[in-house]
Order: C-alpha cells, then sequence, then structure tokens
C-alpha cells in the first residue's frame, strides 16, 4: 500500500512539474509579447505547442490569447482569429480561467483583428501588381 501511494505521490509531482512548465513557456511567452518581441514570442509558444493538450484550461486560455495576440502583430490575421478563438472558447469553457484584465485584452484584440480584416478587404489592388503581364499587340 505504501508503494502505490509513493508511485501516486511520484505520478501526481511528474503531471504538476509539467503543467508548471506549460505555465512557465506561456509566461514566458506572454513577456515577450509584452516587451515587443514577438519573434521571439511566437518561437516560444510554437515549441509549447504540444504541452498545451495537458495543461490546465487556464494555461490554456492564456496560451491562446497570448498566441493569438502574437500573430495579430506580426499580420498573420488568420491565425491570430484562430488562437483567439482557441483562448475564448476555453475562458468559455472554464469562466474565470483569463483575468479581467486578459478578459479585456481578448476583447480588444477581436474588435482590432476584425478592423484589420475589414480594413484588408477596402485596400485596393495596387496597379503595379499587373505591371509584369504583358499587352497582347493587336
Amino acid at each position: 500500500m505504501r508503494n502505490v501511494l509513493r508511485h501516486g505521490l511520484a505520478a501526481a509531482a511528474i503531471v504538476g512539474s509539467l503543467c508548471a512548465a506549460c505555465g512557465g513557456s506561456v509566461q514566458r511567452g506572454a513577456a515577450l509579447y509584452e516587451d515587443g518581441y514577438y519573434v521571439e514570442a511566437a518561437e516560444v509558444f510554437e515549441r509549447t505547442e504540444g504541452k498545451m493538450r495537458d495543461a490546465a484550461v487556464s494555461e490554456r486560455a492564456a496560451y491562446g490569447l497570448y498566441r493569438g495576440l502574437t500573430f495579430l502583430e506580426l499580420g498573420d490575421l488568420r491565425r491570430a482569429e484562430a488562437w483567439l478563438r482557441f483562448g475564448a472558447e476555453n475562458e468559455r469553457a472554464e469562466p474565470g480561467s483569463l483575468s479581467a484584465r486578459e478578459r479585456r485584452t481578448l476583447e480588444r484584440a477581436w474588435l482590432g483583428l476584425g478592423e484589420r480584416i475589414r480594413a484588408d478587404a477596402r485596400e485596393p489592388v495596387p496597379s503595379t501588381q499587373f505591371a509584369a503581364v504583358p499587352r497582347r499587340s493587336r
């Protein structure tokens, strides 16, 4: 019985350290994002993605938020939308997973994403894009 308890405690310690490792990576990526190091933050989030499967809902929500914000800053609107949605879905699954500040940031990010998508849709195609197309001679 003592061995079962010891193995159970060891397993719990391993799971706890894995979750702490996830949280550390999310915090590191978020800090890089906050400091304006978007490419570096994206790299941290990329390396952390596989660990999110076993992370707590709050960690997944924060990960989605900050990874989405990072993609938004890098101009990848499609990926920004996907990761912001991931963060929002985790927050909805377990309300309070994000802090009040993070929820406000998520709301502003959605608004900013919508504005950028609308702006991209209104932007005309530059005429120089077709300059290389040869004209037909008559």
